[in-house]
């Protein structure tokens, strides 16, 4: 039901100054609820057991109301859901009362029976009064509000047959009524004059005849109230049973009407739907607490300055000797959203070891994303879910990794978590190690490439090289006698196929702490072979003993 209801407050809002469609929409949505009140008297009027139905009317009147109020409906929106609340009330207790009237029948108990009867009689009355001032069509309602006043009228022909009431009582309805309910005092009177009903001491209501009497009240302060009658019998004044009536707190409770854009705003009502003025209403947020007061329709507000995040909070009313206490758990929304940025890394690597930081954000879309180590940019990206930045410490120590979003229309800026890499210096024992293997690897290849044995044309890539030169050691470019070393050596640590061009065998290595200086010795073998350029040589024998050294697992 609750889909059919906010629909309509939409239409409501939408149409605020349209009376025509607003009365129109209003008349639609009430005459609804109307049929239904019609159904739970009808039900009542045929003997049937009403209270299911007269519950389901009240949670819709109530969902109703808190609704109108809530999205400021029109002052017509506010005063018809404000007038079904009263009637699904009345149905309510008519309901309970006529239940209770039957069960004491039936139970052959007359005087409880008789109580229950004067209940439903003046609630009847209530319901009738509020009926004829609804500015809808109730002439099918107040035909069916006739027929359960027969009913009512056979029951009351059963009492009379079967008892005759000559004690001096009083009954209230319901038995345990909140402070500001309204409740029925019904009196027991027969052949008494001058009947006079007290309530804490104090005189309420005077009635010169007696009778069967039934007085509308309501309690202003909670605990527990003393009921009592005194009347003329003869030249004798005479007093009733007394009564001690438990009057509780009003429960109450927190309507929020938005928690976004970093702020909360709602109202604080009672259980009769009626807003809570004056109220301190207490805030409990992390790291910080706030508090305010409700204003006369209940209603109240916090500001959050700078949130970057979703935050929970508690609201908090602490009760007083009307209300009882209420809290509720809310979560407040920045004005934006806070990115969802993280990334992760090593926990230790060496110095001059390249490493991989991962940066992953949850959201669709592609974001500018910016590493930052040790508080400097490092690089930047754009994130598209994932993306991979690789850091090459110089220095032992520690780095300080984190990202950082700018922000722009839809997120604020945001910034990831924080990782620690420990940088450990290098062995030098081991280095000076890997340093002989290198020089190692060095000398043999340049014996290899000096050899008479070393042929004008090589299979790279499942082609065949032919220099141009001729085939001797002083002719065949230092580049290219390099890279095949270097390519051959791959090719056999990995098992590789002699197909492989050296563009895949650069990408199989992609990642690796030699990858840097494999690019460079492809490219430079790329400008010799392919385009016949005469390229730079410096430091190419190194670039490919520390491939090679790498590629073992160590370090140069």
């Amino acid at each position: 039901m609750m889909r059919r209801i906010v629909p309509f407050l939409l239409i409501l809002v939408a149409f605020s100054g349209v009376s025509e469609a607003l009365d129109e929409g209003l008349k639609d949505y009430f005459g609804e609820m109307l049929v239904r009140v019609d159904g739970v008297l009808a039900a009542l009027a045929e003997g049937e057991d009403a209270l299911p139905l007269a519950l389901n009317l009240s949670m819709i009147a109530n969902a109703t109301y808190r609704e109108v109020y809530l999205y400021g409906g029109s002052p017509d929106a506010m005063e018809l859901a404000g007038r079904f609340v009263d009637l699904s009330d009345e149905l309510l207790e008519l309901s309970f009362a006529v239940r209770g009237m039957k069960e004491a029948v039936d139970a052959g108990d007359y005087v409880r029976a008789r109580a229950y009867l004067e209940v439903a009689r003046a609630s009847l009355g209530r319901l009738f009064v509020l009926l004829r001032a609804l500015p809808l069509n109730t002439s099918e309602v107040l035909d069916t509000v006739g027929r359960l006043s027969a009913f009512l009228d056979k029951y009351e022909s059963i009492m009379r047959a079967k008892m005759e009431v000559s004690e001096f009582r009083v009954f209230i309805y319901p038995q345990e009524p909140v402070v500001f309910q309204n409740v029925t005092i019904i009196v027991y009177a027969e052949g008494l004059k001058d009947v006079q009903l007290f309530v804490d001491g104090g005189e309420v209501e005077a009635f010169p005849k007696g009778g069967v009497l039934n007085i509308n009240y309501a309690f202003q302060e909670p605990g527990v109230h003393e009921i009592f009658c005194t009347a003329v019998n003869g030249s004798k004044t005479v007093r009733s049973n007394t009564l001690y009536v438990n009057v509780s707190r009003l429960g109450t409770y927190f309507l929020i009407s938005g928690a976004t854009d970093s702020q909360v705003l709602g109202f604080l009502m009672d259980e009769l739907n009626r807003p809570v003025q004056g109220a301190p209403v207490y805030l409990i947020a992390p790291g910080e607490n706030k508090s305010t007061v409700t204003g006369d329709d209940g209603s109240f507000s916090f500001q959050f300055e700078g949130l970057q995040r979703a935050m929970d909070v508690i609201l908090i009313f602490p009760g007083n000797e009307i209300y009882e206490p209420t809290s509720a758990n809310v979560t407040v929304y920045p004005a934006k959203l806070w990115l969802p940025l993280s990334i992760s890394a090593p926990e230790s690597v060496h110095v001059g070891e390249s490493f991989r930081v991962i940066i992953t954000v949850n959201a669709s879309g592609s974001y500018p994303i910016t590493l930052y180590v040790n508080d400097e940019p490092y690089e930047s990206v754009f994130v598209n879910g994932r993306a991979e930045i690789f850091v090459t410490p110089r220095v032992p120590g520690q780095l300080k990794l984190y990202a950082i979003f700018r922000g722009n229309d839809a997120y604020m800026p945001s910034t990831s978590n924080t990782v620690i890499v420990a940088v450990s210096p290098i062995n030098y024992a081991s280095r000076i190690g890997i340093v002989l293997v290198a020089l190692f690897v060095i000398l043999l290849a340049r014996r290899l490439l000096r050899g008479r044995d070393l042929p004008g044309e090589v299979e790279v890539g499942g082609k065949v090289e032919q220099s141009s030169w001729e085939v001797s050691p002083e002719n065949v470019p230092v580049i290219l006698r390099v890279y095949r070393v270097v390519y051959s050596f791959l090719i056999r640590m990995g098992a590789l196929p002699r197909s492989t061009t050296p563009r895949e065998l650069l990408d199989m290595f992609r990642g690796a702490s030699f990858f840097d200086d494999l690019s460079v010795l492809t490219r430079l073998h790329e400008l010799y072979f392919y385009a016949k350029r005469r390229v730079s040589e410096s430091g190419v024998f190194r670039k490919a003993a520390r491939v090679i050294v790498a590629s073992l697992g160590g370090e140069l």
